[in-house]
Formats: structure tokens, C-alpha cells, sequence
């Protein structure tokens, strides 16, 4: 599914939360031009096994 998204995909983090019961996954991941933020994250929800995404713009995060 990611890389139908974007390009660039890179997992920067993994860890198991409730002692090994779920998954959390981070990845960096520059998404397609004509693909909005809003259907990336629909589009990942649907997949099975996918409870949560969260979206950061990388320069929205960077401090002054």
C-alpha cells in the first residue's frame, strides 16, 4: 500500500506495545503529487490490521 502512496519509504521505528499484543510502526514516506493527505490515510486505514495513522509534514514539525 505504501508504495502506491509515495516513493522515498523508509521505516524509521519500530515497537510492540501491551507486552508484544500490538504493533507500532513509523515510517517516512513522501507521498505522490496528485495523492491528498486525506485519501493516503483512508487508504491505509482500510487495510487489515491498521487501528490508527498519523500524517506529519516534516516542516511543520521543524522548530524556528
Amino acid at each position: 500500500m505504501l508504495s502506491q502512496l509515495g516513493t522515498r519509504i523508509q521505516m524509521l521505528h519500530v515497537r510492540t506495545l501491551r507486552l508484544g499484543e500490538l504493533i507500532e510502526a513509523t515510517y517516512s514516506l513522501v507521498l505522490n503529487q496528485q495523492i491528498e493527505p486525506n485519501y493516503a490515510v483512508s487508504q491505509l486505514l482500510s487495510v487489515s490490521g491498521v487501528d490508527n495513522v498519523n500524517i506529519f509534514n516534516p516542516s511543520e514539525l521543524q522548530e524556528p
